[in-house]
């Protein structure tokens, strides 16, 4: 009798632990509030007025700011009311990037690659991702139910302007939200896919940051997490995988990566890469840092995305600005 106590005692422990851990970690890891805590750190005097800031993120953002983007709602297939921003053209074109910005990150975190797009002839569009921004969404699906949504973005340029052609545009998370997209039956107005600094799968992003700034195994403690993202968000972080998506995609991708990167491995931009069933290219830039690449680099990085998105639209690329 003593045995058997002690042992449901171990087991009702071992379930407590289980999912008090789970909630810790996905609190911290797929709640808005990674976002809110984003947004009071970027807003800080200090941080704003700090010499060694980016300048090409700030002038950027500063530029999105400008534009006074014509705020959009859709609502999704799955009933939900998505929120993004539009940037028409400098003149009509039938040309459109939709910018995915990445983890903690807001639609005006894309103003800087934006910006040299809409001078280069196109309509910008900035969704604002699940659990961040405007979403009214609380919790953060790293990309997986937001690939759904593009689709639905898509339609909505597409009711508006029926000749569109249209690229995903992805940073970091972002470029992993549009990779996972290109698995499913797309819209024939997707043109192009430019993949910058993504992951391969959220299971393998999270237990590369667990062990890097926790020095914990990813087995056992991705369960719990894995647990409450099912329970909370219907999210499988084991399916969610951006190589699976990439082996059936017919989407013509350009994979970007920074050799220096680090929160996300370039390795795994080598792997997304040839597992992708598309037409396909592939860029690493030397000393790139994450979601910088374009920094270390810039010319190279422009002139591959202009020859790309040359090569995969109807009408030619005017020179980026």
């Amino acid at each position: 009798m003593e045995i058997l106590l002690a042992f449901t005692s171990a087991i009702f422990l071992f379930t407590i632990l289980y999912f008090l851990s789970g909630v810790l970690l996905y609190d911290n890891l797929l709640s808005r509030r990674m976002y809110s805590r984003r947004v009071r750190a970027s807003s800080r005097e200090a941080l704003k007025k700090d010499p060694n800031r980016d300048r090409f993120t700030e002038k950027g953002e500063a530029w999105f700011h400008r534009k006074k983007p014509a705020e959009t709602a859709i609502l999704s297939g799955r009933g939900e009311l998505l929120h993004g921003y539009i940037i028409p053209a400098p003149e009509f074109s039938d040309k459109w990037v939709i910018c995915i910005h990445g983890y903690t990150g807001a639609p005006d975190t894309m103003g800087p690659f934006g910006r040299k797009l809409h001078y280069a002839g196109y309509n910008t569009l900035y969704p604002a991702l699940q659990g961040h921004e405007k979403s009214e969404k609380n919790t953060i699906s790293m990309g997986w139910h937001d690939r759904l949504d593009l689709i639905d973005w898509c339609r909505s340029i597409s009711d508006v302007n029926s000749a569109a052609q249209i690229v995903f545009f992805g940073v970091s998370m972002g470029a992993s939200t549009a990779m996972m997209a290109s698995g499913e039956d797309l819209p024939k107005s997707v043109r192009c896919i430019v993949a910058d600094c993504g992951f391969s799968s959220v299971w393998d992003i999270f237990a590369v940051q667990l062990k890097k700034y926790s020095g914990l195994p990813a087995k056992p403690f991705l369960y719990p997490i894995s647990t409450m993202a099912k329970l909370i968000d219907r999210l499988n972080i084991r399916e969610a995988s951006c190589i699976g998506q990439v082996k059936k995609s017919r989407t013509p991708t350009l994979f970007i990566h920074g050799d220096a990167d680090e929160l996300i491995p370039y390795s795994m931009m080598e792997d997304l890469y040839e597992a992708a069933g598309c037409k396909k290219e592939k860029l690493l830039i030397p000393d790139g840092k994450h979601g910088l690449a374009v920094n270390a680099n810039p010319k190279l990085y422009w002139s591959t995305v202009k020859s790309f998105l040359r090569q995969n639209l109807a009408e030619p690329l005017r020179a980026v600005a």
